[in-house]
Order: C-alpha cells, then sequence, then structure tokens
C-alpha cells in the first residue's frame, strides 16, 4: 500500500517537450466585509422569537434587503449566515405575531358576544 514513489521520478529527456508555462499572476480575491446591517437583523429578529413578536416583520423585510444587496455586491460577504439567521428568525417571529393577533381576535370576539348574549347555545 506504499503510495509514495521509492526514487525520484527521472530527469526530462534532451528531446523533451518543454514545461508548460505557468498561468499569469492574478491578484488575490478582495477579502469579504461584513454587511453592515447583519446584528440590527439577528437582534430583531431573536427579539422577535423572545417576547416582541412585532419585531418579526422589521427583521424578516430588513435581512431579505440586506441578502439581496449582499447577493447583487461583486465581493463576498462575511457575514451572511448571520443575515440568513436573522431573516428565518423575523419570518418565525412574525408567524408568532400573526398567531397571537389570531388568538387574541377571536378571545375577544367570543368575550364580546358572551356579553351581549349573541352567542349559540
Amino acid at each position: 500500500m506504499d503510495t509514495y514513489p521509492s526514487a525520484p521520478p527521472p530527469p526530462p529527456r534532451s528531446g523533451a517537450a518543454p514545461p508548460e508555462p505557468m498561468p499569469p499572476w492574478r491578484p488575490p480575491p478582495p477579502p469579504p466585509v461584513e454587511h453592515p446591517q447583519g446584528t440590527t437583523v439577528i437582534v430583531l429578529g431573536v427579539l422577535s422569537i423572545v417576547g416582541f413578536a412585532f419585531l418579526g416583520p422589521f427583521a424578516w423585510a430588513m435581512g431579505r434587503r440586506a441578502l439581496a444587496q449582499a447577493d447583487a455586491a461583486p465581493f463576498p460577504t462575511a457575514n451572511r449566515s448571520v443575515l440568513e439567521t436573522g431573516t428565518r428568525l423575523g419570518r418565525w417571529g412574525t408567524y408568532i405575531l400573526i398567531g397571537t393577533v389570531a388568538v387574541v381576535t377571536m378571545a375577544v370576539l367570543a368575550v364580546v358576544m358572551l356579553e351581549t348574549g349573541t352567542a349559540a347555545t
């Protein structure tokens, strides 16, 4: 199972083809840049999950806008995962907000119907 040769390869013959030319030098790619709204989006997303559901739509909208800007940028974005996570948390916070509004609305309607006596008996 020896994968390495025991001796170095022989030198090229005198009539052999010259080695392939090296590719031209290219500058290194630019370093990744953090999107300035990354921290804001993740904080709003986390807050929308832990009790401030009204912040969910803001986190979702800001995260989508920031991700669109990151996709359109000619350079890589270092905190893309933070933007994606904040956007997802904002989406779930929005779902929690919608559910909470629906439950509260149904509860208020039930109380109003019971108070006025219009509920079916």
